[in-house]
């Protein structure tokens, strides 16, 4: 999938998928992209979205993984973590991995999320 120049469309998946993934990464103390054309892309898609929406977005995630990742914020913030993202037929799939944790995200069409937490962690 790549960013279309020549195209303008609003694709909040594609911008929910950045804010998630920047969100998310930024609760680890350090995090590295797989894939660095995908997340440029998605970054360009971003950026298109006016600064209002972005702020509102924002909000909305940091609150939602902020309560889903509440008791384990302190344990991410010491660890580093490689993203993984995905794009099947439908959804975008984020993984972040640390070897002990995993983070994973899927974001559907509609730019509905859902975080799930496994490893150690999470039991």
């Amino acid at each position: 999938m790549a960013y279309k120049f020549t195209e303008k469309t609003n694709n909040i998946q594609q911008q929910t998928v950045y804010a998630v993934y920047m969100i998310v990464g930024s609760y680890f103390h350090k995090s590295i992209c797989r894939a660095k054309a995908l997340e440029t892309s998605l970054l360009l898609y971003y950026r298109e979205m006016p600064g209002k929406r972005q702020e509102i977005l924002e909000d909305r995630v940091i609150a939602y993984a902020g309560r889903e990742l509440k008791g384990l914020l302190p344990i991410l913030s010491e660890m580093n973590c490689e993203v993984s993202i995905r794009h099947g037929k439908e959804n975008f799939y984020l993984e972040f991995e640390t070897g002990f944790e995993s983070v994973s995200v899927v974001v559907n069409r509609q730019g509905k999320y859902h975080i799930q937490v496994s490893g150690k962690a999470a039991a």
